[in-house]
Parts: C-alpha cells; structure tokens; sequence
C-alpha cells in the first residue's frame, strides 16, 4: 500500500459510502442499473444503482463518467480505481475481486488504516478467494 493522503482520503470515502449505502454495495458487479442507463442523479444520488468497490471508487472519483468508463475499457478502469486507492496490482486484485461483501468492506476498512498485514490475514481467512 502505497498511500498518500488523496489516497488515502479516497479509501476513507469509498468505506464511508458502501458503510452508509449498503444498498448500493454489490461486490458481483462494477455497476448494476434499471432500464440501461445509470440511476444517478445529476447532483449524484444513486437510486436503483449497485457498485463494487471499484465501481465505487470510480465514481466518487469521476461521477457517472467514472462509471462509464468500465464499459469502454474495463482493465484500465479497475487499474486506475486501485491506483485512486493506493493499492498495486496484488492489492486491487485480492479486494476488487473478493466477492463477500463484507470481507471487502474489512478489507477496505484495513486499508483506510494502512494495515497491510490484516489485510492479507482478512483476505487469506475469507471463504470467497
């Protein structure tokens, strides 16, 4: 984990936001919507909308383009969401594709605390490797 403090502002609110909008959490999926396009309001409340982590992060960081750009280049999108986070390749790829939501949301959780050691203990104990 390679924080500084945008990161690790980042990684604070990304764990806010699945904390207090668990209904928009949904580990399975970058970004799930009704009727094909997003359910975000221009002032950027989610209605009928889940994300991943990842998915979550792009959009705090970018809004509904940050969302968007899964579609386009779905590689490039989760790279630039683990970088917002300050985590490198192994790091994004254990949490972003750990399907448990809750064993994600520690995870996160041990990153915002910049605890690398529980964040791998809490992965390598998940039933959803």
């Amino acid at each position: 984990m390679k924080h500084t403090p945008e990161t690790r502002k980042m990684a604070q609110d990304v764990l806010d936001f699945v904390t207090f909008n668990p209904h928009a959490h949904d580990q399975n999926t970058w970004f799930d919507y009704d009727g094909g396009t997003p359910v975000i309001s221009e002032d950027e409340n989610i209605c009928n909308t889940t994300m991943c982590i990842a998915g979550t992060t792009k959009f705090l960081a970018e809004g509904i383009e940050g969302l968007k750009s899964f579609e386009n280049n779905e590689w490039a999108s989760v790279n630039e969401a683990g970088s917002l986070l300050g985590l490198d390749f192994d790091e994004y790829d254990a949490l972003f594709y750990t399907m448990d939501q809750d064993t994600a949301v520690e995870m996160l959780r041990a990153v915002t605390n910049d605890d690398e050691d529980k964040f791998w203990a809490i992965k390598n104990s998940s039933k959803s490797l």
